[in-house]
């Protein structure tokens, strides 16, 4: 699990390295972009617990940084977001801190920043 990151500028397709860029180093999470906004959601810190958190980036910043952390209904990793037409994060999926599987959606709504 890492705590840095990696910003991907398509104009000269290069990748800039962004360090400490999470509070909580993690693998398993989903990422999604909302305008400046990041949001990193659940996943696995490097000690094996299933984190109910999720991290919000101001990628506006310079260098970007981690704004505030939030808490989620539930711990949750190996899942699933996707983007819902009123402009909310689906979160879906994935296993709890229990390892069993998870059949429940989460809503997150973007505008920490």
């Amino acid at each position: 699990a890492l705590a840095d990151g990696l910003l991907y500028d398509p104009r000269d397709d290069s990748f800039t390295p962004v360090a400490n860029l999470l509070e909580t180093p993690r693998y398993g999470h989903t990422v999604m972009r909302f305008g400046d906004e990041l949001v990193v959601s659940g996943g696995t810190d490097s000690a094996g617990n299933v984190l109910a958190t999720a991290e919000i980036i101001d990628l506006g910043a310079n260098p970007p940084a981690r704004v505030t952390t939030v808490t989620m209904g539930a711990a949750r990793s190996h899942h699933h977001a996707f983007r819902m037409p009123t402009g909310t994060m689906g979160i879906i999926g994935g296993h709890g801190a229990e390892g069993r599987p998870l059949a429940f959606i989460e809503i997150y709504t973007p505008g920490a920043l």
